[in-house]
């Protein structure tokens, strides 16, 4: 039932124009020496605000000026991303001297005479509206919708005056809820600069600890399979993405494979094996968790498994390799560029590790693990808070729109 005053229109009746970025193809490079702006896609909209990170592409002047000759933005344009992930919206709020948008981000000019630039932010990204967008979606892998379908969309229109009030309300109430949210944050980024501290801390090499490679320590290093998985396979296969990026094992997904007898011996791991991640982006290279598991799995060739000699703790020596990954200390034994570099099993063989002895080993791994469940819980508590935080706000947007 339409609420008093308001009237449905479509998108195309209250813009005054629709159009995109511009993909590099032929027209220009990202990345090159004298790159100094941000080449915006879908994961530098943020809402209302436009947030480029280090991971942003760079482009040159050359090619801002080549988009925007396409996408010629205007100060109050609306940023909707119409590909890939569908409904991440942005609010232009000055003139694109340093950055403009891919080909898929797709800009409309409100009619500002009847369509507020908030407004019809927080009504396309509801769920209202963007279940509405991928009933019209279409491609398989990456879906789009195209922008003759877009304009054909409905909006609920107040009149300007309503809208600007609506606007106030839910800027107020999404304000708390992000107040909410942050905090959680805060408390979570607190308790990992704690622990990466106390790891530093702890890990620093104290009178009579003992200095050896990860050679002399070891007593089998050896590569994965190569032999590709298959659904029926008979054993679990582990993969880069079964080490989490701080380190850990996660088995929440995995394929399988069956394989010869006599290749298995080669590529098992049993419980207490450490798995490094030998082959991949050049940050990630290096990341290692301990296999804890009671049952065998298989790991893939860009893996390598390390069994210890006696009196060393694994957890112990994945927490001082992972602690110098992320320091940068073995970056000049990795090779190759930046999205496949690799260490090949015996420059592995070459890291350092600083040792106590075996109960000291054991005593620092428990507080650590102690410090890093605090963590986890935290990380438990902001994910929980995080979703229940985006559902609070589509239920104020369905209390309003629907």
């Amino acid at each position: 039932e339409m609420k008093e005053g308001w009237t449905y229109k479509t998108i195309g009746e209250v813009i005054d124009h629709l159009r995109t970025g511009l993909n590099p193809r032929t027209h220009f490079k990202l990345n090159t020496p004298d790159a100094e702006g941000y080449y915006i896609t879908v994961r530098e909209l943020k809402g209302f605000a436009i947030e480029p990170d280090e991971k942003t592409d760079k482009v040159d002047r050359a090619a801002i000026k080549r988009i925007n000759e396409r996408s010629n933005l205007k100060i109050g344009d609306v940023l909707f991303s119409g590909t890939g992930t569908i409904g991440k919206t942005a609010l232009v709020s000055e003139l694109p001297e340093n950055w403009n948008i891919k080909e898929g981000v797709y800009a409309m000019t409100p009619k500002h005479s009847e369509l507020d630039s908030k407004y019809f932010i927080y009504y396309i990204g509801s769920e209202l509206f963007l279940r509405l967008v991928n009933d019209k979606a279409a491609g398989t892998g990456v879906r789009s919708i195209p922008m003759k379908e877009l304009v054909k969309l409905p909006i609920s229109m107040p009149p300007l005056s309503e809208q600007q009030s609506i606007v106030d309300y839910l800027d107020s109430a999404f304000a708390k809820i992000d107040t909410m949210k942050a905090n959680a944050e805060k408390a979570l980024n607190e308790a990992k600069a704690l622990f990466q501290a106390s790891l530093k801390e702890m890990l620093e090499p104290k009178e009579g600890w003992e200095e050896k490679t990860l050679g002399e320590i070891c007593r089998d290093v050896r590569y994965g399979t190569s032999i590709p998985s298959n659904e029926n396979g008979k054993y679990k296969y582990l993969r880069m993405n079964n080490i989490t990026n701080d380190g850990f094992l996660d088995v929440s997904h995995f394929k399988r494979i069956s394989l010869p007898e006599k290749e298995l011996e080669k590529c098992l791991v049993k419980k207490g094996d450490i798995i490094f991640n030998r082959t991949n982006s050049r940050e990630l290279v290096g990341k290692s968790c301990v296999f804890t598991k009671d049952e065998y799995m298989v790991i893939a060739g860009y893996l390598i498994r390390i069994r210890l000699k006696e009196n060393f703790e694994p957890q112990f020596i994945t927490y001082n390799m992972n602690m110098q990954r992320s320091l940068g200390l073995f970056q000049h034994l990795i090779v190759g560029a930046v999205h496949q570099a690799n260490i090949s099993a015996s420059n592995i063989q070459k890291i350092h590790i600083n040792y106590p002895s075996f109960s000291e080993q054991q005593s620092i791994v428990a507080t650590l693990d102690s410090l890093k469940s605090k963590v986890d819980k935290l990380q438990e508590n902001f994910d929980k808070i995080s979703k229940e935080c985006d559902a609070l706000k589509q239920s104020i947007l369905r209390d309003i729109f629907e």
